[in-house]
């Protein structure tokens, strides 16, 4: 009998501990990484933080407040934690002091991060890999951390994973005054065709095979296509990714109401 009432208790305590331990993976799931690189940072200090077009802190503040607004749980991600999370190995002091463990994020913000270091870019590949999301704009992994170009034909530190190559910057009216719907899809729920492009500034990329062009850019008039087909898209899907070719989150940007919409859109969509 008392061997009996120990194994129940045993086989009680292990089913309170699978149903806690399925609890926190529920939560941990929810879990939004912003990440917050100091590479980058230094890119736009170097820029002069030039009013609401190049605010890196600005960018962060609306990205937490905006992600926390939504319901989400967001959390800062830095260069050492993406770097940890590549070779956990790579710095044995500084692993015990990281911030955030991946392992618990689902969705991956890389806003305007220029700079990440080929361990950063490592890390993201694993992190899709591994069933993470990732939401980039703008010139994420356009250079590595000391400003350098990636061996890459295609430029991106992560273009295969974005399925983009690098064409030209841009930033003249008329041109990328909107973005307008090309696709039907779960992002574009509730919005007008043209959603507005305030700064007219972008990367103008090419849409690898694989990605799917969920939008494109059009100039002021709504009418021109901003750039031939095949270097026309804005708004780029690929496996457990979307990218962005311009930074929405900029001040100037998110200001515009059907900005924020399409953001909220985004960011739901890739937390289901």
């Amino acid at each position: 009998m008392r061997k009996l009432l120990v194994s129940v208790v045993m086989v009680m305590l292990l089913v309170v501990s699978v149903v806690a331990f399925a609890d926190d993976a529920k939560v941990e799931r929810t879990v939004v990484g912003v990440v917050m690189s100091d590479y980058s940072a230094r890119w736009f200090a170097e820029l002069g933080f030039s009013g609401d077009h190049w605010d890196y802190l600005a960018l962060m503040k609306n990205i937490f407040d905006f992600v926390n607004g939504l319901g989400y749980k967001a959390v800062p991600i830095f260069d050492r934690d993406l770097e940890l999370y590549a070779n956990p190995e790579s710095d044995p002091v500084v692993k015990f002091t990281r911030t955030y463990n991946l392992d618990q994020v689902k969705l991956l913000i890389l806003c305007d991060t220029r700079r990440l270091s080929p361990l950063e870019v490592e890390a993201v590949k694993k992190f899709i890999s591994e069933g993470g999301k990732v939401l980039a704009l703008s010139q994420v992994s356009f250079r590595d951390h000391n400003n350098s170009k990636f061996d890459n034909p295609d430029v991106f530190g992560l273009s295969n994973e974005l399925k983009i190559s690098y064409s030209s910057f841009a930033w003249k009216p008329p041109a990328h005054g909107y973005i307008k719907k090309a696709a039907d899809h779960p992002i574009w729920e509730g919005l007008d065709e043209f959603i507005p492009t305030t700064r007219h500034w972008v990367m103008v990329v090419k849409t690898l095979e694989g990605g799917k062009v969920l939008g494109e850019w059009f100039n002021d008039d709504k009418i021109l296509p901003s750039h031939m087909p095949d270097l026309n898209g804005a708004i780029i899907e690929a496996h457990n990714t979307i990218y962005i070719g311009e930074d929405l989150f900029l001040p100037i940007n998110f200001k515009e109401p059907m900005v924020q919409m399409l953001l909220a859109n985004i960011i739901l969509y890739l937390m289901q």
